[in-house]
């Protein structure tokens, strides 16, 4: 052989480990490269799932958007009717204060009237009944007087 040939064969050799080296790196890149596509298939599943919770998150936001939307609708509405039964409540109150005056001045004032007249009935009455017991008395004796007139007639024998 001769010596180029043997130059040759010396660049094969080291152009073959050199090509040796490259499949090995090569193999190690062809792995780290599945290894990084298993990677990425699970960060693609992983941001996938996080994606569907986030859309639901979403859903779940605007229902409770549209819930908190008709629980402020309510309140508007009852906050409305508690002014109305306010404005009703203090309408009754001032019905019950008026009510009360009424029977404070007048009724009370009748009251005592009526009380003051049976009063006055009731010593007309008293008065009435010693005038009943006086007239009775007097017709007792208009009565005995009256018997004692017959009796002296009927012995004088006058008639």
């Amino acid at each position: 052989m001769s010596e180029v040939e043997k130059l040759i064969l010396e660049k094969l050799d080291g152009l073959s480990q050199d090509v040796q080296e490259v499949k090995v790196e090569a193999t190690k890149a062809r792995e780290e490269a599945s290894l990084a596509h298993e990677e990425a298939t699970k960060a693609h599943e992983e941001a996938t799932k996080a994606h569907e919770v986030a859309k639901k998150a979403y859903e779940e936001a605007t229902k409770a958007h549209e819930e908190a939307s008709l629980a402020h609708e309510e309140a508007t509405k009852a906050h409305g009717e508690s002014v109305k039964a306010n404005e009703t409540s203090q309408q009754a109150k001032e019905a019950a204060f008026r009510t009360q005056m009424v029977l404070e001045n007048e009724i009370s004032r009748k009251i005592d009237i009526i009380g003051e007249g049976h009063d006055f009935l009731k010593m007309r009455l008293s008065d009435a009944m010693k005038f009943e017991l006086k007239s009775e008395r007097m017709e007792l004796d208009m009565m005995s007087l009256r018997i004692d007139v017959k009796k002296i007639k009927a012995h004088l024998n006058i008639d």
